[in-house]
């Protein structure tokens, strides 16, 4: 009987949007769960809401379980002032009796500051193994001292903290993190189907843009994308380069003002907002373009970034230290500084303008991805991580 025991891995999915209220799939949530369920038993929590049996089928791969932590429905109807800190006192209390009556041999927390990350470190369980995101590391501590005392706390409790990328493990060593804690690398997408294709492009077809040069952009509509500048951008870049057109694929709380600036400019019959667009339809869009853009003000390792890259885009991207790990100027895309949409239309119509610059920079990109980005590489390194914390409980 021993020998089919299969540890048993808690894992607190990040999906949940408190601010939209709506449970959306997140690719690197699903890699996660995809490679631990090859080893473990993988419970997945989600808090908040209902989940429907389609959903489960969609977030999670086949043989995941699932436990839900719901909320009072009162709280929903406090002031945030309220909510906020009582949602937080409640959830931690759900998840330490959730934690003490099943005694997993592993709880996953996702995001350091607050969310399941803070409540697993509060619950004082372990092993416990916190997974950072970005914003929780890199923003939120910086506009809060309550966030950066709480992600503070939850790195310190932490048995081992995952990260994906330089400046990520610096922003942690920050917070007090301990340097033997980290587990960095980059978390990787799927190659197989992040990859170039020849042939017709349906996608330019569709839009009537098969004799144009096409700029895409797949970041969300939240202020720390930034896509004002790169909409401030297009009428500079139609100035001097006419046959272009834009492509931006992403939904958030700003899309409506961006359509609205987008026509205040005059520019909205040459971009195409595509809205959300699910994560296995990305790499027809990017190869459908000839230029990716981000406009993000903060990045760890960038997945969008690294998708485009992946389909052999050159890339114009914001000069952040994320990016900087990924993007040399000159090389393998530009960088230019945040904000700044002058030098964004500027580096998209040198690319665009240079057919020979393009053609280098998409070979060095194909060449970088397959060597630093490939999840069923990278996989191995955090099973490894989880492996060590499973070792240290036994021993």
């Amino acid at each position: 009987m021993k020998s089919n025991y299969r540890k048993t891995v808690l894992y607190f999915y990040l999906g949940f949007h408190e601010r939209t209220g709506s449970l959306g799939f997140n690719p690197f949530d699903y890699r996660f769960l995809s490679a631990l369920n090859e080893k473990y038993r993988v419970i997945v929590t989600i808090l908040g809401r209902r989940l429907s049996v389609q959903e489960r089928q969609n977030l999670a791969p086949r043989g995941c379980d699932f436990l839900l932590i719901r909320d009072f429905p009162l709280l929903e109807k406090l002031p945030l002032i309220i909510r906020w800190p009582s949602q937080t006192i409640i959830r931690t209390i759900l998840v330490t009796l959730l934690l003490r009556a099943i005694k997993p041999d592993l709880v996953d927390g996702n995001w350091v500051s607050r969310s399941s990350g803070l409540y697993c470190a509060a619950s004082g369980y372990h092993p416990f193994l916190a997974t950072a995101w970005g914003t929780d590391i890199l923003t939120e501590p910086k506009r809060s001292r309550v966030l950066r005392i709480f992600a503070s706390f939850t790195l310190r409790v932490a048995d081992a903290v995952i990260v994906d990328s330089e400046v990520q493990r610096k922003a942690v060593l920050d917070l007090g993190c301990s340097a033997s804690k980290i587990c960095c690398f980059p978390w990787g997408i799927d190659l197989r189907k992040f990859k170039p294709e020849k042939g017709v492009c349906p996608l330019r077809e569709n839009f009537g843009w098969q004799n144009f040069k096409l700029v895409v952009s797949t970041r969300m509509h939240y202020p720390i994308y930034d896509l004002k500048t790169l909409i401030e951008s297009v009428p500079i870049i139609l100035s001097k380069i006419n046959s272009v057109r834009f492509i931006i694929a992403g939904d958030g709380e700003l899309l409506e003002y961006h359509k609205s600036l987008a026509k205040e400019l005059g520019v909205d019959y040459a971009i195409q907002f595509m809205g959300l667009v699910p994560n296995d339809q990305l790499p027809e869009v990017l190869r459908s373009a000839d230029v990716y853009v981000s406009t993000s003000i903060s990045d760890g390792t960038s997945a969008s970034l690294v998708e485009a890259m992946s389909c052999g885009l050159p890339v114009v991207v914001t000069k952040i230290p994320g990016n900087e790990e990924w993007v040399g100027h000159g090389k393998n895309g530009f960088l230019f500084p945040p904000r700044n949409s002058r030098a964004l239309a500027e580096d998209i119509v040198t690319i665009l303008q240079n057919d020979k610059l393009r053609s280098n920079m998409r070979e060095e990109n194909l060449k970088l991805t397959k060597k630093r980005a490939d999840w069923e590489k990278n996989s191995r390194i955090f099973l490894r991580c989880v492996e060590d914390l499973l070792q240290e409980k036994r021993n």
